[in-house]
Formats: structure tokens, sequence, C-alpha cells
């Protein structure tokens, strides 16, 4: 556990270091697949899904543990079913309760051989080796498009190939665009007719490398810094408006809070501005990974705040509609959650002990930074949580004036 408080007697970064993003990286070790043997990589700063997701690459054993990683999951459920080795894939308690049926059973209908080990639809799987797979499917995307993804990403290891015609609606978009930029970087091509959607085998461009891009879904909390005034400038170090990654919205998202974002030689320059706005209202069905910070960010500013399409929340590592109502109902914030909605109004008001559980959910444990700005400290339970996508958050927010300490 730690304890966290603003300290302004620190002197402050004037830029931080983000992550490399782990939805790029990702997609990118499961397109060199094999060839990530001959290879050498520097994964010290690494978000933990992407080693593990390394790990199980270059992983001998029949017996594969996917941790939380629900990516992994997924991506790899979709590889080792091109493959040709027998596998038994599983992960922690929660991820096990996620559901997969529909990239299962898109899988068995290409040909693959994958059984549930325990319920039907879920997590722990046996996955078979089959002499051909590949044809044509139709897929929907509603429930996550890392479905989606996880086919067009292996089409090209398909003896018969793969065509895919997405049923709407979908949700995640800007995440299957991004997959599909990847693809054609690695050599793949991608013949798109509207939602149908055409890969022929074929291999991975030799040369094709690891892109390094920094993690836009990583800066939202920091655009959150800036919007609450604990930060009037701050910049995101290698960060680029010129990226694969859909949640470079934030800048077109945060500019009415009062967050002016500036390409510069350096990455992204922030600078804080007046908000022009006294209510928020979004639709986030494209973009759902920001729905923490954004609610964070607005509760912290006094702002109410109406979020919508956020039908996926609940199958993610936490149902993290009911954890955000839960945390800010005990700073005294007006919550209301839907199927695929939350509202909340009121300004923080510090509840006599603040010790906030992280639901062994990142985005959670990073919202908190965010609560940090309006209290005269909070602590964590299970803050290292934040290894799954920014393994140095802690590191970063002490660099611009966080005091962050192990809590007794």
């Amino acid at each position: 556990m730690i304890e966290i408080a603003i300290d302004t007697s620190k002197n402050r970064s004037s830029s931080i270091r983000l992550p490399l993003s782990k939805s790029v990286l990702n997609r990118e070790l499961v397109l060199l697949g094999e060839q990530v043997r001959s290879r050498s990589f520097e994964t010290s700063l690494w978000p933990e899904d992407s080693s593990r997701m390394l790990a199980l690459l270059l992983s001998d054993e029949k017996n594969l543990d996917v941790g939380p990683a629900g990516t992994t999951m997924r991506f790899m459920t979709a590889f080792f079913a091109c493959g040709e080795r027998e596998i038994h894939l599983s992960g922690t308690e929660r991820l096990n309760q996620r559901p997969i049926a529909p990239l299962v059973e898109a899988l068995r209908d290409l040909g693959a051989d994958i059984d549930y080990q325990h319920r039907p639809g879920f997590p722990p799987l046996h996955i078979l080796p089959v002499r051909s797979i590949g044809g044509t499917i139709q897929v929907t995307a509603q429930v996550s498009s890392q479905f989606i993804s996880a086919l067009l990403l292996n089409g090209h290891c398909m003896e018969k190939g793969l065509e895919l015609e997405i049923l709407p609606p979908i949700t995640s978009r800007p995440y299957i665009d991004m997959t599909l930029s990847i693809l054609d970087r690695a050599g793949i091509e991608v013949v798109q007719e509207r939602n149908v959607l055409k890969i022929r085998p074929g291999a991975v461009d030799s040369e094709f490398e690891l892109s390094q891009e920094k993690d836009w879904s990583a800066a939202a909390y920091f655009y959150g810094l800036i919007a609450t005034g604990a930060l009037d400038e701050l910049t995101l170090s290698g960060l680029t408006m010129e990226s694969v990654q859909g949640d470079r919205i934030l800048a077109e998202l945060f500019r009415p809070l009062g967050v002016r974002s500036t390409s510069t030689t350096e990455g992204i320059q922030l600078n804080r501005d007046t908000p022009s706005i006294d209510r928020l209202r979004l639709d986030l069905k494209d973009h759902p990974d920001l729905a923490q910070p954004i609610v964070f960010t607005s509760f912290a500013m006094g702002i109410p705040c109406e979020l919508t399409g956020l039908a996926t929340l609940p199958i993610k590592e936490t149902d993290r509609l009911s954890a955000m109502q839960e945390v800010l109902s005990g700073f005294s914030a007006q919550v209301e959650i839907g199927e695929d909605h939350i509202s909340v109004s009121g300004r923080p008001v510090a509840p006599s002990e603040c010790i906030l559980p992280s639901y062994d959910d990142h985005r959670m444990v990073m919202s908190y930074i965010l609560l940090a700005t309006r209290v005269e400290k909070l602590k964590i339970e299970g803050h290292e949580a934040v290894a799954k996508s920014f393994p140095d958050f802690w590191d970063q927010c002490a660099q611009i004036g966080f005091d962050i300490r192990t809590a007794i």
C-alpha cells in the first residue's frame, strides 16, 4: 500500500516518460510470432501484459498462463489455434470470468479444435492442432473489438485465408483500424469491402520491426492533472499525433476541460487553459478505456459528466462502472450507472479514511492520482496493478510533484 499527497516544495520535472502502447506492442508481437525467437528486445519498461505475451511466444510449455491479460488471452487463442501445438490456456480467476465465446465459436467455424475446460463460453481453453483452418465467417464486435483483431492478426497464418464480415454494432472501431494499419505495415494485404475483410495466406515482412509507439491511453491521466490545475504545463515525451492509436482523440476531448495540446519536437506539450464547459457529455463507444480518467477528472473539477457507450466496461479487469460508483460515492459524488452509461456530479469531499482498493485494475488505480489533487492525502491498496500497462507510473508521478511513500 502507498500513500499519495501533492508536495508543493518539490522541484518538478517539466516532462514525463510514457510507456510503450501495449495495444500496439501486443499486435506487433503476435505478427512477429515465431520470429521473436531470433530477435532481442529491451523489455525493462515494457507493460506487464506485453512482457507476458512475449514469454508465451517464447515458451515451449503446453500449459500456459496469461495471468490477468485479456488481450493476451484473445490474441493467443487465435495464434495457437492456427499453430501445430497442443495448448492449455488459462488465466487469473477474474480473467476466466471474462467471455471469449464469440472468438472461440468463430475459430471453430474456421476449423479450429478448441474446448472449454470448465464453463462454456469462458477460459480456460484446450487447443489442439488441426490440418487446415480458414474460410468465411461472420462475427459481432459488440462484446469486444479484440475478437475481430485476434482473427485479423492471424488470418495470414490460415491455410485457407480469411474472409471476415463484421456484424454491427461495432464497439471500439479505432482499435480495429489500428490492427489494419499495423497489418499493412507488416506487409499483410487486407482487402476491405464495407464490413467484409479478406486476407490471403502469406508471411509477415522480414523487415517488420516494433514501432516503439508511446501510449496515448496512459497520457489521459496527465491530461487530467493539467485540467484539474495540479500542473500548468507538461511535455509528454515521445508522444505524437501521427499515431495509429484512436485514443489520440484525447487532445480533442480534453480541450473543453481547459487542456491545450501542441506538437513539438520532444512530444506533446500540454498547457492549462480556461475550461469552456460547465457540463460534459460524451459517447465513448469507440474509446471506452478513457472513461475512468475522464470521469475522475470531471469530478475533481466539479463538472458534472454524462458518459455513454460503455457497455464493455463491466467485463474489463473489473466491473468498471460499479467500481467507479463505489469509489466516487465514498467522496460524496452523486453517481448513477446503467448498462452502458454513467453520470457523476458533485465535488470531492474526502472520507474520514482515504484507503482505496485496486480492484486489480490498472486504470482504476491510475485514476486515483486525480483524486489526490483534491484531498490532503490518500492511500491505495494494490498500487502495483499499474504495471499491467505503465510499470513506472508512480516514479513519473513523483517527478512532477507527488509525494509517494510506503504506507503502514
